[in-house]
């Protein structure tokens, strides 16, 4: 399934309309939108276009299951996305705290390295955005492996690329190049958005494989992986999220009356480590 991970929410919801039914056209069959407050994905929700925990999903989930998240209004599903972008890591932890009680998915953008790292380091964070040059520069090996370590992708955004002329053009296909050489694509996860408000300039997700295949040398299977494997991983988490069946990686549930020595324990979540 091809997703694009990053679609502008507008409050203008025949426009909005427009754009998810171009990326259907385009070869899309799921869209995340990126929401940039709480406000907004209230705003969504009261429209109407927004399915939450849909009463016909059959156990155990799949990424067909997306499909049951799709309104009668649009021709693709959508999840909802808030992209937090904190001044330091103070603000960070107190946005991550009221986002993660709606259930959607968490990405963060921010230039400050101390506050990238401390989302790296944070399970509620999805999402780690390098979808603008500023933010590129900031990702540090330090960074990066944290990025990693936690299993978070890589937001990326090639449309510019299409539309960028001479200079400006070399200039961003230099600093991704940068980038795959120090987040590998074939170790680090990356997903892809468009990012676009305008819906004639986004392009199907064929055309982004070729871009990475031709321009950054990587191979079509990994290219495939970017735009559709990672963006439906993606897609589980905030399903099981919304379903609440979401635990953080590392985590299991103990059965108390398969384990006669926990019964004093009042706590049914264990991680991994504590039991080594």
């Amino acid at each position: 399934m091809y997703i694009d991970c990053s679609i502008p929410w507008g409050p203008d919801q025949q426009h909005f309309k427009e754009r998810i039914e171009f990326l259907y056209r385009n070869g899309y069959q799921g869209a995340i939108v990126d929401l940039r407050s709480i406000n907004e994905y209230r705003q969504l929700c009261k429209s109407g276009l927004l399915k939450r925990r849909p009463c016909e999903i059959e156990f155990p989930i799949s990424i067909k299951t997306f499909s049951e998240y799709r309104s009668e209004s649009l021709p693709i599903p959508i999840a909802p996305k808030i992209t937090l972008s904190p001044k330091n890591a103070h603000q960070l932890k107190r946005k991550l705290g009221l986002c993660i009680k709606e259930k959607v998915l968490v990405e963060v953008e921010s230039d400050d390295k101390n506050t990238l790292e401390v989302a790296a380091r944070d399970g509620r964070v999805d999402i780690i955005s390098a979808k603008k040059l500023k933010l590129q520069k900031s990702l540090t090996k330090g960074i990066i492996s944290l990025i990693k370590q936690n299993e978070n992708p890589i937001l990326i955004n090639l449309t510019h690329l299409i539309y960028e002329k001479g200079f400006h053009r070399s200039r961003k296909m230099r600093e991704f190049y940068k980038l795959f050489k120090r987040a590998k694509w074939n170790t680090h996860k990356y997903i892809f958005g468009t990012c676009m408000k305008d819906p004639w300039k986004i392009r199907g997700p064929k055309e982004h494989i070729a871009l990475l295949h031709s321009l950054f040398e990587i191979p079509e299977y990994w290219a495939k992986q970017i735009i559709r494997k990672n963006g439906e991983e993606l897609i589980m988490r905030y399903m099981k999220r919304d379903l609440g069946l979401f635990i953080e990686s590392g985590t299991e549930i103990v059965d108390k009356k398969n384990n006669p020595d926990e019964k004093s324990n009042p706590n049914t979540l264990k991680s991994k480590e504590d039991q080594l």
